[in-house]
């Protein structure tokens, strides 16, 4: 969540250029909105941004129920969780806390533990981030709810055992016991909160409280580690959620992050290997890695389409198995209570993601996390200088493949260009090459190298 102060914008406005510079080339401009699509079928999402009428929604953060076919949206300036129903296309319900409401508090952060089937709802004090972490006071309240019986299980302050200096805690994630991880976002920490007996547990702690900016996306990639972006040095980080206070950076080999980040988000479909980070200003950060999130690079950034009329990327989140830009509109009300708004667009982001990111499906749970080592994904432009070289190299012909290039895909799959090869694909093509008297470097014992692609087990290029 970034300051909602209208003084923001002009500060934002004014550092727009040099956010974008930091990226390299500007990206191509994204595809024009198109018109609201219907849904059909079982949980199904057809492709095509779409709008939300719902007065008021402002949402901050959002998290899709594969199990109930429903996205959860926080609704920032009224406490409350907004219930979207896909298949009807419109939202059926409200989730709201008994004695947390009024101006003050805002909703901040929403997300789904699909393993327990619990729902964690962060409503916090709104000064934290109105003033830029000046005014961290108020309570920052973790609710622990069931969808099922639709009833608060638990209520935890945790302005009660954070540390002093230490607060504006937003985006959270759960752990395979249903434990929560909740970031803090002026004064860098985490904190714990068990899901058995709401005890909280001071996970990691910065050196510098606020106003120093802190964490402010949270994402899991497996069993025992979570994704954390930190504004107050532009990095991404990897903690442990078995040993307190464990993190290590990640090195970015590309591109870099700004002072606008706000949600991170792995989206199921990618198996952990593209994180997505919304920038307020630039649009939505895409990140990918194929060693395990030890090193990552800046494969794309899809612009803000809204940024000119203020509205500003806020989060990302898979629906089914498209996936979708969510936009704030933190000015409308000037800058410290909602507007009059009432449609709030959804931008369909899934074919760009899938040029880098790759289409292979995944089911509705947890990503995996990454392979590693022999077994990593080779990315769609890994594989083109792979068939490039190998053709270059060994003077093989490949058959023309899809919009001429050599080495076109099967019958039946998508385009090499726009999707992840994974190990056993590898094989298949690199044995189909053989065939064809493309004689590969020779490995251990004489089997047949890598060939002329990147080294088993190096970072995406």
């Amino acid at each position: 969540m970034i300051s909602r102060t209208a003084t923001f914008l002009s500060a934002v406005l004014a550092a727009a250029s040099v956010s974008a510079q930091a990226f390299g080339p500007a990206p191509v401009a994204g595809p024009t909105p198109a018109a609201p699509k219907g849904v059909t079928g079982d949980c199904t999402m057809p492709s095509g941004n779409f709008n939300i009428t719902s007065f008021q929604l402002y949402p901050e953060n959002a998290d899709f129920d594969p199990k109930r076919c429903l996205v959860y949206f926080s609704v920032l300036y009224n406490a409350t969780v907004a219930v979207y129903d896909v298949k009807k296309k419109a939202i059926v319900d409200t989730i709201s806390v008994r004695n947390i409401a009024g101006p003050v508090i805002h909703a901040s952060g929403v997300q789904y533990d699909l393993k327990n089937d619990k729902l964690a709802i962060m409503l916090n004090a709104g000064a934290a981030f109105d003033t830029q972490g000046q005014d961290i006071s108020g309570d920052n309240n973790l609710v622990f709810y069931d969808p099922k019986s639709k009833k608060t299980d638990a209520l935890v302050n945790l302005s009660n055992t954070a540390k002093e200096g230490f607060r504006a805690f937003q985006d959270m994630e759960h752990d395979e016991e249903g434990n929560v991880f909740v970031v803090g976002s002026y004064g860098p920490s985490m904190l714990r909160v068990s899901a058995k007996d709401q005890k909280v547990e001071e996970w990691y702690v910065g050196t510098t409280p606020a106003p120093t900016k802190g964490l402010t996306g949270v994402a899991k990639l497996n069993r025992d580690t979570l994704l954390v972006t930190d504004e107050s040095d532009h990095s991404l980080y990897r903690f442990s959620m078995s040993q307190r206070g464990q993190r290590e950076k990640v090195e970015l080999t590309s591109g870099n992050l700004t002072s606008a980040m706000d949600g991170v988000y792995l989206p199921p479909k990618y198996r952990g290997h593209c994180l997505l980070v919304s920038d307020s200003v630039n649009g939505t950060v895409v990140l990918r890695s194929s060693d395990e999130w030890k090193t990552a690079e800046v494969a794309d950034v899809v612009p803000n389409d809204f940024f000119t009329v203020n509205g500003f990327t806020a989060a990302s989140v898979q629906i089914a198995q498209r996936i979708f830009a969510v936009t704030e509109w933190f000015l409308d009300g000037g800058g410290l209570k909602a507007g009059d708004r009432s449609d709030f667009p959804m931008v369909d982001i899934t074919d760009r993601l899938d040029k880098v990111c790759g289409q292979e499906p995944a089911g509705p749970g947890p990503a995996p996390g990454p392979t590693s080592g022999s077994d990593r994904v080779i990315f769609p432009d890994e594989l083109k200088k792979i068939k490039a070289d190998a053709g270059k190299k060994n003077n093989a012909v490949p058959g023309a493949g899809a919009n001429g290039t050599p080495g076109g895909p099967e019958p039946g799959q998508a385009p090499a260009s726009d999707r992840v090869i994974f190990p056993d694909e590898l094989k298949k093509i690199r044995a189909s090459a053989k065939k064809n008297k493309i004689a590969p470097a020779a490995g251990a014992k004489g089997a047949p190298g890598a060939g002329p692609g990147p080294a088993s087990g190096s970072r995406c290029s």
